[in-house]
């Protein structure tokens, strides 16, 4: 079946196998107890379980798919030999029984990237904040994010004895839609500025980020680990936006999830309301800030309101 079905659609059901068995290769590693962390910078940790799952599925999509582009986030040592098990040449069945898109169809190789950040909230990993942990592998077709995946190892562990239950996987594309999410937090109204709820970060707060988010004067603001997980708080209806005034994430960190957001309708910009460029010859830092909202005209009332000295602050540093 998967020779007929479009290269987009066969990138995505192994970049959706690949991300699960990357779960899986983070729990294991875990249950070690041995994370063998090094600091890549300040509040930087890079651990066994983020070099582990990054070979696995890069080594994955580079055997399936040798003329696309793969950018993952961690430096490794090419030498290192991978396990034979860690290649994943199986595609998802749920994704090859979908219909592509028209308009992605006949994407080729060259004109596709990939993106992979393979534990986001590695941070908050190594401090036993589990929920924040997802697995990201972000698609971009012609410099623009247009599906993603976002597998999240540790769903549900603290309810679920069944080990074989714990964790999950979100993907999406653009023209077909999201999967794997859930729906039940999701008001039939849409998102409300007058009762704005904002997720924004956790490990890297700052006087000058939480002034700049009280000026919007949200009703609650959800301070959590890991641009992945944020992203799923607006998903799911959790969190009207995810706001993030300042640099510091990377396009592994978005790729995915504006990719996963753009399915249902909704955005991932800078904080101008800019969209990001994911291309082969760019600097990979997202120096303008993070904004994500499902709702458009919410994301539009965002930037509008978002204070220009904000704006200004990081526009001056491209």
């Amino acid at each position: 079946m998967a020779s007929t079905v479009p290269l987009l659609m066969r990138v995505i059901a192994n970049s959706v196998t690949c991300a699960a068995r990357a779960g899986i290769i983070i729990k294991e590693t875990m249950k070690t107890g041995n994370l063998n962390i090094i600091e890549k910078g300040i509040n930087d940790p890079q651990t066994e379980a983020d070099r582990c799952a990054q070979r696995c599925i890069i080594s994955s999509l580079n055997k399936n798919f040798p003329n696309i582009m793969v950018v993952g986030e961690e430096t490794l040592d090419e030498k290192t030999p991978i396990k034979e098990e860690w290649i994943i040449n199986e595609m998802d069945e749920a994704v090859l029984s979908k219909r592509c898109p028209t308009e992605f169809a006949d994407v080729k190789d060259d004109e596709i990237i990939i993106f992979v950040d393979p534990l986001d909230g590695t941070s908050d990993f190594t401090q036993g904040l589990l929920d924040y942990v997802t697995v990201l592998i972000g698609i971009a077709v012609n410099g623009k994010a247009i599906a993603g995946v976002i597998h999240q190892p540790f769903h549900n562990y603290q309810n679920e004895k069944d080990e074989q239950k714990i964790g999950r996987t979100i993907w999406g594309l653009v023209g077909l839609g999201a999967f794997g999410y859930n729906t039940t937090n999701i008001a039939s109204a849409k998102s409300n500025q007058d009762n704005l709820i904002i997720t924004t970060t956790r490990s890297h707060r700052s006087d000058k980020i939480d002034k700049i988010i009280d000026q919007l004067k949200p009703s609650k603001i959800i301070r959590a680990g890991g641009a992945g997980y944020k992203a799923l708080l607006v998903l799911e209806g959790v969190a009207d936006t995810y706001f993030f005034p300042s640099p510091g994430c990377k396009r592994w960190d978005t790729a995915a999830a504006e990719g996963v957001l753009k399915s249902v309708g909704g955005c991932l910009t800078d904080i101008t309301g800019s969209e990001y460029k994911y291309e082969k010859s760019i600097i990979y830092n997202n120096v303008t800030g993070v904004l994500a909202s499902k709702d458009p005209e919410l994301h539009k009332w965002m930037v509008n309101n978002i204070p220009d000295q904000a704006k200004s602050s990081l526009t001056s540093q491209l």
